[in-house]
């Protein structure tokens, strides 16, 4: 494969993940707006993934503090979310002392590469 091919190959590729990423919005909306929650909670959790990600590529770092506040914000949803309101209370406990762990851990990390 020549490497004008390659590029080709890439570029192509490249605007066609695009293209369909371009979608995302639109069918985000059109399950907000379904009648089970479960939309709207896989919505947030994959919502929290991709910020995750694009955070750790993009800020380096200073991932570790967007890590820290998708951290807060997945203990508040587990805590405001009736899927999660049924959880045991021992579950419930341990969520918020991991959960608080992570996030002082991370924000240990942080520190430390300053």
């Amino acid at each position: 494969m020549t490497r004008i091919s390659a590029d080709t190959n890439v570029m192509r590729w490249t605007v066609t993940a695009l293209a369909y990423a371009g979608m995302l919005p639109m069918i985000a909306c059109v399950l907000w707006f379904a009648p089970a929650s479960i939309c709207q909670i896989l919505l947030l959790s994959n919502a929290a993934v991709i910020t995750a990600i694009v955070s750790f590529v993009i800020a380096d770092k200073q991932a570790l503090l967007v890590f820290c506040l998708l951290f807060g914000c997945l203990l508040l949803g587990e805590r405001k979310l009736a899927v999660f309101r049924q959880q045991p209370d021992y579950y419930r406990r341990l969520r918020l002392i991991v959960t608080s762990i992570t996030i002082t851990l991370q924000l240990t990390a942080y520190g430390l590469t300053r």
